[in-house]
């Protein structure tokens, strides 16, 4: 039998076949198809291809295999690799399609303990002639943000999966709109145009095929200026819950060391990350098992800090800590009738209520310490200030732990904060101006405002602080034959660096060497706000340097570290050795690399700093300016051109991009 784009409909045409004919009938460049199956006969063969193929005198032929039935319930199977027949004339195409069907009965056989029944077909289309071809690795959008991965090169088989040693891997992340690059020594660098036309072809699979991931092997005929997509070499299936599959998040506790964070600083995030969540389900009164470590819902890869986000979601539905937390404070009686029927009970609906207006009540007790706390922050500022060089390193391991304490509280504040103010801005959208509960709600997001604003101020003077008795410590390590250099101690974790048990020792340094390494290449990185990891490794990440080289698309986002709470949107301009103009303009957005001396009178329309708020050079005074400041956008400078539209936002560190030119 012959199945092509007019019957195929009728017939299962294997897992391969059947994904080829719905690209073609969407509007993709797929090279003229059809499939045969096991009951074909040489003349059926030959009078099809002489009504349809009459002027193609060369082929590829290969197995579309589904399998049906499986034990564990998946109807893909990645681990065969069915032979690829190329090259092949009219005349022999009956004799290869039956030596393929030959392979297939061999497969069947292999997996006919796991499989009720394995179907094949054979897939004949044309040759097509290419210069440039690749791999096009797609991915379902809902949770996943590195959807589009890119393996491009050039003079090697287009149906062969062995030759990746000239491939260039370029990597596009839909919300940030970056695309990096990593391109070996002699592979072939392909335009961008190539490129964008790429990103709207998986843009449209990802539509059609929403839980997929596909692996789509193209080739790009430069006569035609067209890609074509020859094969869909694997299919894979996004499980619903897989143990094997994490998204990690850097949203939440990571805001405040932007970019790639040093063990040490990213340990000590960890713990405070950890505290926030034992205060708030201690508060909740929340009586299930729990993960037995809150340290669980973060986790530290490579120089980055994440929270699992599949994690965190379960928490915060359990606690009620989700956008929707307001509508379980103040319901109406609709409102009250849907979450009974979604609850299944009235008692199931009263729990829910109970921990939501809980939670309401340790926000508002979180506002109401605000004094006792600014004040107890700034004497602990005051204490560390007083500290010289010459201070015992065992009296500075001390205030280290239990200063970092109070840095917990900070951050636990706020957090808590954050998460109030965010309540109070949906309670206005919903009340108008001249009701009482929008003028309370004002009044309670101006006050978390100043609150935000003065616990900012504490959190980077004490980074400041905390950064150089560190190096006052690694020092100390250097003279003990311990560490090599000073700053290595920031290689360290905090229970290594403050272990009273001698764990440090000469052994260290070999852990040293390997953070380091693994630690400059993770820098060379954009700053993703989602990654994907599978078993413990970076998904589709290239192995090596990886070299920044810009966006692709109209508009890109990238984050920082806000200093205070103003916005705006003006154009960028770039600024060489991060010294500005001596004549600043009020309707620009400056970016520099370091940060710069500024004057009191300067106007700027905003200022974006690539560097790392937590270095010793940072200038406290910018969290005062009347225009935004967001530092620890590192890739800043990468991204923005002279003549973009950057529209910034202090107060969370977002940055949008509206490119004026995509090169």
């Amino acid at each position: 039998m012959i199945i092509d784009l007019l019957n195929f409909c009728q017939h299962y045409s294997g897992s391969e076949a059947n994904i080829l004919f719905t690209l073609l009938e969407n509007g993709l460049n797929v090279p003229h198809f059809f499939c045969i199956t096991e009951d074909f006969t040489e003349d059926e063969l030959n009078n099809y291809l002489q009504n349809h193929f009459q002027h193609t005198k060369l082929f590829s032929i290969r197995l579309s295999l589904s399998f049906e039935g499986h034990e564990n319930g998946s109807p893909f199977d990645s681990s065969y690799e069915p032979s690829y027949l190329t090259n092949i004339p009219k005349s022999a195409l009956a004799y290869s399609a039956e030596k393929l069907f030959s392979e297939a009965r061999e497969i069947a056989d292999k997996f006919n303990n796991g499989y009720k029944q394995v179907t094949a077909y054979v897939i004949i289309q044309e040759a097509v002639e290419y210069y440039l071809c690749g791999n096009l690795h797609t991915a379902y959008t809902a949770g996943i943000i590195n959807t589009t991965i890119i393996y491009i090169g050039h003079d090697f088989d287009a149906y062969s999966s062995d030759n990746n040693t000239k491939r260039s891997i370029y990597c596009h992340n839909d919300i940030d709109g970056i695309l990096f690059a990593h391109e070996p020594k002699g592979a072939q660098t392909a335009t961008l145009g190539l490129i964008s036309q790429l990103l709207e072809i998986s843009k449209k699979i990802k539509k059609l095929f929403k839980r997929l991931f596909l692996d789509i092997r193209f080739a790009f005929d430069y006569i035609e200026q067209k890609i074509y997509i020859i094969t869909v070499h694997k299919i894979t299936e996004m499980p619903e819950n897989s143990s094997e599959i994490t998204v990690l998040d850097t949203k939440g506790v990571c805001n405040y060391y932007p970019g790639v964070t040093e063990p040490l600083l990213a340990s000590a995030s960890m713990a405070i990350s950890k505290k926030i969540m034992d205060d708030i389900v201690k508060f909740t009164g929340y009586s299930k098992k729990i993960p037995a470590s809150s340290t669980e819902l973060m986790e530290y890869v490579n120089g980055r800090l994440y929270f699992n986000v599949n994690k965190l979601k379960v928490m915060q539905k359990t606690l009620y800590l989700n956008e929707d937390t307001e509508e379980y404070i103040h319901p109406s009686i609709r409102k009250s009738i849907n979450h009974i029927k979604e609850c299944r009970s009235l008692s199931a609906w009263r729990r829910k209520r109970k921990t939501a207006l809980r939670i309401n009540k340790l926000l508002e007790e979180n506002l109401r310490q605000r004094n006792s706390l600014c004040s107890k922050l700034n004497t602990i500022l005051d204490e560390l200030s007083a500290y010289s060089a010459n201070t015992p390193c065992e009296t500075v391991k001390s205030y280290f732990i239990k200063n970092l304490s109070a840095l917990s509280e900070c951050m636990n504040a706020n957090q808590l904060n954050t998460l109030y103010i965010n309540f109070n801005k949906k309670l206005l959208s919903r009340c108008r101006p001249s009701d009482k509960k929008y003028i309370s709600a004002k009044t309670t997001i101006d006050k978390c405002t100043k609150y935000r604003t003065e616990l900012k101020r504490f959190h980077y003077s004490f980074l400041r602080l905390l950064r150089i008795y560190s190096l006052h410590m690694g020092n100390d390590l250097v003279k003990k034959g311990v560490l090599q250099y000073a700053d290595d101690i920031n290689m360290l974790t905090c229970e290594e660096a403050f272990s009273q048990e001698g764990v440090l020792n000469s052994h260290i340094q070999k852990t040293i060497c390997k953070r380091k390494e693994t630690f400059s290449w993770y820098k060379s990185m954009p700053g993703f706000t989602q990654l994907v990891f599978n078993e413990s490794s970076i998904f589709s990440a290239p192995e090596g340097k990886v070299d920044l080289i810009c966006s692709v698309t109209e508009k890109s986002r990238i984050r920082g570290c806000g200093l205070n709470l103003e916005k705006a949107e003006y154009p960028a301009e770039i600024c060489e050795r991060s010294i500005l103009p001596k004549i600043c303009s009020p309707e620009k957005i400056y970016v520099v690399n370091k940060f710069p001396a500024i004057s009191e009178n300067v106007r700027l329309g905003g200022l974006i700093i690539a560097e790392n708020p937590a270095f010793e050079n940072m200038v406290s005074d910018l969290t005062d300016c009347s225009f935004p400041v967001i530092c620890g956008a590192e890739h800043a400078l990468s991204i923005i051109k002279n003549g973009d539209i950057v529209s910034m936002d202090s107060s969370s560190g977002n940055i949008h991009i509206n490119h004026k030119h995509i090169a």
